[in-house]
């Protein structure tokens, strides 16, 4: 499976340990299996159990992450990160980077030689994939105005929007992209109620024309899991 672009239905997704039972009964009901990573040892904070800073799907079935992840790993292929995830930024997102298509969107931290032949767009904001969602190839929605500016630049379609009343325990807020995932290849979830976003009809209005649904997990504002990453 393509790496945060399924083109079919998804069966397995990482998520965070701390996804809300009734979030996880939702995912299921739409036939995904839930699969948690094992969280990153220096990091203190709940990030610890975000699947986009503790995992990095480069490729088709390629997967990057810390050792910790060897044992509940069976599946595709996992590469093991050079240096262990650091407690500080930028330390703690080096995979915190967004694969799609034959781009791959990340951090200047980022260690570029982990993603081969594609097209590297490098920003300034290191937490690349918490910041952005990846609707289709060519279309993205974020929260980062360098990110905006970045893809807009190369011809990308690109929505900006806002980060407000996207909640995160010890943090101002969450990050767009670390509350949605997409499960198949016209579907982008929320874990929250989408509804409750600021600019909840722009994003539905962006997603449409892109032919893709948007569904909401739960009843509750936006909450950042660290994102949902589809495995198969």
């Amino acid at each position: 499976m393509l790496p945060n672009l399924p083109e079919k239905s998804v069966r397995k997704a990482f998520v965070s340990a701390l996804l809300p039972c009734g979030m996880q009964k939702e995912l299921n009901a739409l036939g995904v299996e839930c699969v948690f990573p094992q969280p990153a040892k220096n990091i203190k904070s709940e990030l610890r159990f975000h699947p986009d800073i503790v995992m990095c799907n480069v490729d088709e079935g390629v997967w990057y992450a810390e050792k910790s992840n060897e044992q509940t790993f069976d599946f595709g292929e996992l590469r093991r990160l050079e240096n262990d995830l650091g407690e500080e930024y930028p330390e703690d997102c080096l995979l915190n980077n967004l694969a799609a298509g034959n781009n791959v969107i990340c951090g200047i931290s980022a260690d570029t030689a982990i993603f081969g032949s594609k097209n590297i767009i490098k920003v300034r904001q290191s937490y690349a994939k918490c910041s952005t969602i990846a609707v289709t190839p060519e279309a993205f929605i974020t929260s980062d105005a360098g990110i905006y500016k970045a893809l807009k630049t190369r011809g990308f379609d690109v929505l900006l929007v806002t980060n407000d009343r996207i909640e995160l325990n010890g943090y101002g807020c969450g990050f767009i992209g670390g509350c949605a995932g997409k499960v198949g290849r016209t579907l982008l979830v929320f874990t929250g109620d989408i509804k409750k976003h600021a600019q909840y009809v722009d994003i539905k209005s962006f997603c449409k024309n892109c032919g893709v649904d948007i569904y909401s997990l739960g009843n509750n504002f936006l909450y950042d899991y660290g994102g949902i990453l589809p495995i198969c």
